[in-house]
């Protein structure tokens, strides 16, 4: 143990004295993450991503206009159901708002004896949203002789959105992207330097042959970039946490919503134990490549193609935010668990089994990735070239 923390106090003598490295590492990531999250709260307009092929559950409150349920049935993914007179408006709506159905269509008869049809919808839920632009599409081309009318009272509120998951849904897109993004970037900057940095100055030699085991040389050195990658997941989690109120404005958020739409203590603590596990595994992977590598150049050439899958994996994670129920095997997926946890927390849709599978798996792969290099730093061949 003494001589693991001895590697630990080199590690971080090296680190500090780097004012350029500290202001990459441990500033940099935090503000660049308030500043974008910043600006992004004055320019977000739309949601991003939609779910075209999930089929909607759309319910009829009888009595139905002659050739509207034929029309209805001959659209694509659409389950067509009639409500029972068991069935209360008011509770179908609800039904919409937790997204356990997607359109509910009222008909009425206005004063001129034509139909007035309602069609409630929920637009956080893109599956509601679809249906609901699809159904108003096949309307409008059967009004060419104007048989009815379709949301025509203009006091009634036909989508039953709830605000806060609305843009909660929004910022649970593209957050864990950018945040993931950045401690990539910072985990990056430090890792290749501790470990093939010492094979670039020829200082690995001596240090393995020094009376200390290799492994603790090994998990001295990994322990020690795993505490900097902490902090600079504590940079990103401030710079995150300063953030979120300015995502929350006036140009997006009226004066009587932005007390209700606020994150809790507990999803400040959930979101900071995800960001370290991400930390602990994305760091192992690069000690890994850096082990591997025989240079400080080879290893950022090496960790190039795991920075764009990482890119691609946040790119994929965008598109099962609004998807409904996850399956629960996502979580055990390294990063991309991440990746949908975090942006679970940002919906505001937070499942404490998700959550825990996500934080539980992603330390077990950092102890088997950090077991690897323990392996690696035993190998000749691998320490000294091949």
């Amino acid at each position: 143990m003494k001589n693991i923390l001895t590697i630990m106090k080199k590690e971080f003598a090296r680190f500090f004295k780097d004012k350029r490295m500290v202001f990459a590492v441990l500033i940099l990531p935090g503000l660049l993450i308030f500043l974008v999250y910043s600006f992004l709260g004055t320019n977000i307009t739309k949601q991003l991503g939609e779910d075209t092929t999930k089929t909607a559950t759309v319910y009829l409150v009888e009595p139905v206009p002659v050739g509207i349920e034929d029309g209805l049935n001959n659209l694509p993914n659409m389950e067509i159901k009639k409500a029972s007179e068991n069935d209360k408006i008011d509770d179908l709506l609800d039904k919409i708002k937790n997204k356990k159905i997607d359109i509910v269509m009222q008909f009425t008869t206005a004063s001129d004896n034509k139909p007035d049809i309602s069609i409630y919808y929920n637009s956080s839920n893109t599956t509601s949203m679809n249906a609901y632009t699809t159904i108003n599409a096949m309307l409008e081309a059967m009004q060419h002789v104007e048989l009815f009318h379709v949301n025509a009272n203009s006091n009634t509120i036909y989508d039953v959105v709830d605000q806060k998951e609305a843009f909660g849904s929004i910022f649970g897109m593209f957050l864990p992207f950018l945040i993931i993004t950045l401690m990539f970037s910072s985990c990056m900057s430090i890792a290749p330097e501790s470990i093939a940095g010492e094979k670039d100055r020829g200082t690995i030699a001596t240090l393995l042959v020094t009376p200390i085991k290799r492994s603790e040389l090994a998990i001295g050195k990994v322990l020690s970039l795993s505490v900097l990658a902490m902090l600079c997941a504590l940079s990103s989690f401030i710079g995150t946490v300063l953030s979120l109120p300015r995502l929350i404005n006036q140009e997006i958020v009226d004066s009587s919503m932005k007390f209700e739409f606020s994150y809790q203590l507990t999803d400040y603590l959930l979101l900071l134990l995800i960001i370290v596990s991400t930390l602990l595994v994305l760091i192992g992977l690069i000690s890994v490549i850096s082990s591997y590598a025989k240079s400080v150049k080879e290893a950022t050439t090496l960790i190039a193609p795991l920075m764009i899958l990482t890119m691609v994996i946040g790119i994929l994670s965008m598109f099962n935010t609004n998807s409904g129920s996850k399956n629960v095997g996502l979580y055990f997926i390294p990063i991309f668990n991440s990746l949908l946890a975090m942006g679970d927390i940002f919906a505001f849709n937070i499942a404490l089994g998700p959550m825990l599978i996500t934080i539980f798996s992603n330390l077990v792969y950092a102890s088997l990735i950090i077991y690897l290099v323990t392996i690696m730093f035993k190998s000749e061949k691998v320490m000294f070239g091949r």
